[in-house]
C-alpha cells in the first residue's frame, strides 16, 4: 500500500474464505487504524460480538488479544497507510 496522504480514501475488498458462492464486501474508508478497520468489517458484514481476531501482515499479527498474547501487536498501533 502506498504512503497515505491527508484525506486519501482506501478501498478494501473483504472476502470470506472457503465460502461458495463467494461472500464479499467492498468498503471505502479514510486512513484508520487496523482496530478501526476491524470495527468497519464487523459492521459491513453484519456481525456482532467480539471474538478474537487478527490481521496477518507480512508475517506479523496485529490484533486485540484480551489475554495479552506477546506475539500479537496492538492493532491500534498500525494505520492502513503504513500497512504492507
Amino acid at each position: 500500500m502506498a504512503k497515505g496522504k491527508p484525506g486519501q480514501v482506501y478501498q478494501v475488498k473483504i472476502t470470506l474464505a472457503d465460502i461458495h458462492p463467494p461472500v464479499w464486501r467492498r468498503v471505502q474508508t479514510l486512513d484508520c487504524t487496523l482496530s478501526k478497520l476491524h470495527t468497519i468489517i464487523q459492521s459491513v458484514m453484519g456481525w456482532g460480538g467480539s471474538p478474537l481476531w487478527a490481521f496477518d501482515i507480512e508475517g506479523e499479527q496485529y490484533g486485540d488479544d484480551p489475554e495479552g498474547d506477546p506475539d500479537v501487536v496492538s492493532a491500534r498501533k498500525l494505520k492502513l497507510s503504513k500497512a504492507g
